[in-house]
């Protein structure tokens, strides 16, 4: 027959035991939930910046249509201007791929390399600022060069 201290210290271990294994559960659900927070975040982030991006061009619809031009820009501010502020969104947007999930990613590529195929005034800014950018966003549009090429 066992010693009532062996008892004890039996069961102290299974409580310890499920105590710890209950400690696991709980930190990975916390875990799963600020990466669900982390991500719903990043969404409503770059959401709300394109939305104010569309807003200004509702706001001023001839300076969109210049800006989506194929036509050279060369030397125009206003076109620098908007070519600036969408290449810094663009950045935003790729440093955030980890947060992103890969459906989300894939159409947020979709869009910036349509953007890209169509501006004249975007490649021309990023051709002549590309030290400015990350290279996450280098590799989004190398790619988009790439498989218009294919």
């Amino acid at each position: 027959m066992p010693h009532w201290t062996d008892v004890i210290q039996a069961c102290a271990s299974i409580v310890t035991t499920g105590a710890t294994l209950y400690a696991f559960v709980f930190v990975r659900r916390q875990i799963i939930q600020l990466d669900r927070s982390i991500r719903g975040t990043t969404h409503e982030a770059l959401y709300a910046q394109q939305q104010s991006i569309s807003q200004y061009f509702v706001e001023h619809p001839e300076i969109r249509d210049r800006f989506r031009s194929q036509d050279a820009v060369t030397g125009d501010p206003q076109m620098n201007a908007v070519a600036e502020m969408f290449a810094d969104f663009y950045e935003h947007v790729a440093l955030q791929q980890s947060n992103l999930p890969p459906e989300v990613w894939k159409r947020w590529v979709a869009y910036m390399c349509d953007v890209h195929k169509g501006s004249a005034a975007l490649r021309q800014h990023l051709e002549a600022h590309r030290h400015w950018y990350a290279t996450e966003l280098l590799d989004v549009f190398q790619g988009c060069s790439q498989s218009s090429q294919a």
